[in-house]
């Protein structure tokens, strides 16, 4: 599992999954996606849930949490080698995207 964040830089929330999706899908004739049932993150939002069979060798299954927050998006990521392992672990995904809470969008980097 690892967690992303993309700015959405004037795209909708909507445009900014199809081309995450549209990134997997240029690198596999054999790719695959679904829309879940969204989950509810601890701060009420909610977020879209993709399924993938990427085609990828390094990571052939995904499962992709997008969580439209103020000037970005955040992507919760479960990545597995099998499907057996991915549903296994999808219990402990869920839990992740629903404790999400979006803390601040005003980061101060001091020198």
């Amino acid at each position: 599992m690892y967690i992303n964040s993309t700015g959405k830089e004037g795209a909708t929330f909507d445009r900014v999954i199809s081309s995450d999706v549209d990134k997997f899908r240029a690198d596999s004739p054999k790719f695959k996606v679904r829309r879940s049932t969204p989950l509810k993150t601890k701060d009420g939002k909610k977020a879209v849930i993709e399924e993938m069979e990427t085609g990828r060798p390094q990571q052939p299954f995904e499962t992709s949490a997008y969580i439209e927050v103020q000037k970005s998006v955040s992507m919760m990521v479960l990545s597995s080698k099998t499907m057996k392992d991915l549903e296994r672990t999808r219990p402990v995904f869920k839990k992740m995207v629903q404790s999400y809470s979006f803390f601040t969008d005003k980061v101060n980097i001091s020198p």
